[in-house]
């Protein structure tokens, strides 16, 4: 976690991202040092997580409980000051990234 190779990096600066890959797909952890609450832009490498490129996606804010739009590679995460985020993405329809 928080390496070069990391296929979610976060473009946005003062913030780190990490991935967790389990049997259910990718969660990232997304940190934000900043002092002010700060959008962290992240870049995804799909085939990186795990996930099919072109196949409808929904990333899921754990702690906020909020799905979060993915456009293509790139999310805009709303992550607190200096503080962190969870979210999970699966494929669309997959239940395990609802929070339910």
């Amino acid at each position: 976690y928080w390496e070069g190779d990391c296929p979610a990096k976060a473009l946005t600066a003062s913030a780190l991202a990490s991935v967790y890959l389990s049997e259910r797909g990718p969660v990232l952890a997304i940190v934000n040092r900043q002092p002010e609450e700060t959008v962290v832009e992240l870049k995804l490498d799909l085939t990186g997580l795990g996930l099919a490129p072109g196949r409808a996606l929904v990333a899921h804010d754990a702690r906020r409980a909020v799905q979060i739009p993915l456009k293509g590679t790139v999310l805009h995460v709303p992550v607190a000051a200096r503080n962190y985020t969870f979210v999970s993405i699966r494929p669309e329809g997959d239940r395990a990234g609802s929070g339910r």
